[in-house]
């Protein structure tokens, strides 16, 4: 298309091109456009992942390049499209090559994370690092209500399913002690969820919360509600070069389609150690839960049953484990326990895969 634009003296100024994209990433494609005498001029922008930033090095190899991470705030993609585009007689070249990888922060932001499920809870809490945030933690409704008595945050992520206290019954009391106290600082609370249809939406805008977060949570997702809710607090600066360190370098080379989606963890290529005690927490907590789920399964009881599948797919969606997801869900949502006996055995043949998998990776952080 640009090839043949250019053959019928309509040329395009500028293309902005998706690191990720597939089948041919934007990178290859990029160096692709460089090669192709037939190609004039181009402004030439490469957009990735925050999870993922681009090396400069890799960025500076292609001719008059550039690169911004997303999601793409306004500022940073105008300042990006003139710089590509502005600045040569002939107005479509681009200045000297540079890179680009912005750190994005929101200081002083007292957080707190509630989450019944460790994995999911180790996850939250480090994907806020990512972006400087001081938070805490609670592992259950009336740890959360006690710790916002005690201290001031200004947001909450809040599960909504836990057991005793659920995220609903603790946003309504958070609200009503908040009246009582006739508060001027509003706490946000953002319902974190796995159920996000329309009718689960409005019970939680019911029940005080701000807004909502599907699991499982992802990073991105994440920075836009702290954008959404806190603008003014949420800072974008000029990074240094990272070290060129992506999920696939810690990653066996599968055979067969992984069990697990590394995107889900990304945000801890940087820190292999952290990586290896979130694999292991995983681990643990799903075996601890396969045995209370074949223990229920033996008493009959449907809802403690549905409880603890529950439970154990949270998990597992946030560690990227989503066909074993999806055997917990047949659990969660069934009523016969002959049915969830037999989905049970798909979760432990599910699990043997993903252990085997998530092994291998501990062996090589």
């Amino acid at each position: 298309m640009l090839a043949l634009a250019e053959e019928h003296q309509r040329p395009f100024h500028l293309i902005i091109l998706d690191a990720d994209a597939g089948p041919l990433d934007g990178i290859s494609l990029a160096r692709q456009i460089r090669a192709d005498k037939r190609i004039g001029p181009l402004g030439l922008i490469i957009t990735s992942s925050i999870a993922r930033p681009l090396k400069p090095s890799v960025i500076n190899s292609i001719d008059k390049a550039l690169c911004i991470n997303k999601p793409l705030l306004p500022a940073a993609l105008r300042e990006a499209c003139i710089e590509a585009t502005v600045g040569h007689p002939n107005g479509r070249a681009v200045h000297t090559p540079r890179a680009e990888n912005y750190h994005r922060s929101c200081e002083d932001l007292r957080t707190i994370v509630v989450e019944d499920n460790p994995v999911s809870r180790e996850m939250l809490l480090k994907m806020l690092t990512v972006y400087s945030c001081e938070a805490d933690s609670a592992g259950d409704g009336a740890e959360a209500v006690a710790s916002a008595e005690q201290a001031s945050y200004s947001l909450m992520l809040l599960d909504c399913q836990m057991p005793e206290m659920d995220g609903y019954e603790v946003a309504e009391t958070i609200r009503r002690k908040e009246a009582e106290h006739q508060s001027e600082d509003r706490m946000v609370i953002i319902a974190v969820t796995a159920n996000a249809s329309i009718a689960d939406q409005a019970r939680c805008l019911e029940s005080g919360f701000d807004d909502y977060l599907p699991k499982p949570v992802r990073l991105l997702d994440l920075e836009k509600i702290l954008i959404k809710w806190f603008p003014d607090r949420f800072q974008t600066d000029a990074g240094q070069e990272p070290d060129e360190l992506t999920a696939d370098a810690l990653l066996p080379e599968p055979v067969d389609e992984p069990p697990v989606n590394k995107a889900a963890w990304e945000c801890f290529v940087d820190d292999p150690e952290k990586l290896a005690k979130l694999f292991q927490l995983f681990l643990d907590d799903a075996r601890n839960s396969l045995v209370e789920i074949k223990s229920l399964l033996q008493q009959g009881d449907v809802q403690k049953l549905s409880r603890a599948a529950h439970a154990i797919k949270s998990g597992c969606l946030q560690i990227g484990a989503e066909t074993m997801a999806e055997h917990c869900k047949l659990i969660e949502k069934s009523e016969s326990m002959n049915d969830s006996a037999a989905f049970l055995e798909q979760v432990e043949q599910e699990f043997e895969r993903v252990e085997a998998y998530l092994s291998q990776v501990l062996k090589q952080a």
